[in-house]
């Protein structure tokens, strides 16, 4: 794996947790048994055993991520982070409430805040850093996605955004090859029978039309684009673009 750094022309910005479309979200999808007795859209246990698998792939790759962010931003105690959960004071984002089993975790620095990362409530440079790891792609629209650039370059002083490479061979949320250089149309057919998470997950119809409502990965020119002025680091993985990272370091 190899890190390439580039300079672009203007300014950038990351966020936190958006939600999905209705009521289903890669991100954020629940494994527990459904309490309102409704049969739910996929298996819970094929779910839990994908994530389990994405996490073991991505947990190397965010080692290695993490420790770049440690190394640039230096973050101490004394700064406002925006969605990153370290020593500093977080403000967690997401669009929809915390579950409960979740928000027991939450530690003293912490502090969630329940937003929409396209209209950010606020000011700006409110925090010394905004952090955003795969989130970005979730959006749904690039109408979206701009404004949440947008934002979490208007609140931020510093930022750190990353995002799945469109032009790599395996989707990252489906763990397949080639299928997201596919019309969604396409995909829509074949995500059940030939990715991991419909062989493990076996998704209804419904929870297959929001997935791919809610993720539009970027390619390496749209992601610049959005972060004019920011650095930009291309994660590789056997030469190819794995991930990029928009980035701007707080000022000395």
């Amino acid at each position: 794996m190899e890190w390439r750094h580039e300079q672009t022309a203007g300014h950038g910005g990351s966020k936190s947790e958006i939600g999905p479309p209705e009521p289903f979200s890669l991100k954020a999808a629940p494994v527990e048994s459904d309490q309102a007795g409704r049969r739910l859209p996929w298996s819970p246990v094929g779910l839990r055993r994908h994530h389990e698998i994405v996490a073991r792939i991505s947990d190397i790759f965010r080692r290695n991520r993490t420790g770049d962010f440690l190394r640039l931003f230096r973050p101490s105690r004394q700064m406002r982070i925006l969605d990153v959960p370290m020593g500093a004071h977080v403000t967690i984002v997401n669009l929809q409430p915390l579950p409960s089993h979740e928000a027991a975790f939450l530690t003293p620095n912490q502090t969630f805040a329940l937003a929409d990362g396209t209209i950010f409530p606020w000011d700006d440079q409110s925090f010394d850093v905004v952090f955003s790891n795969s989130v970005i792609e979730h959006l749904g629209s690039w109408e979206n996605q701009i404004a949440f650039a947008r934002e979490c370059q208007r609140v931020g002083k510093a930022w750190w955004i990353q995002t799945p490479a469109r032009e790599f061979p395996v989707e990252p949320h489906y763990v397949t090859l080639f299928l997201h250089w596919f019309p969604k149309s396409v995909q829509k057919r074949w995500l059940r029978r030939c990715s991991l998470w419909g062989w493990l997950a076996r998704p209804r119809a419904e929870a297959i039309d929001a997935s791919l409502a809610e993720l539009r990965l970027l390619k390496s020119k749209e992601f610049k684009s959005l972060f004019p002025g920011s650095r930009i680091k291309t994660e590789r993985l056997f030469g190819l673009p794995k991930s990029y990272v928009a980035f701007k370091p707080p000022a000395v």
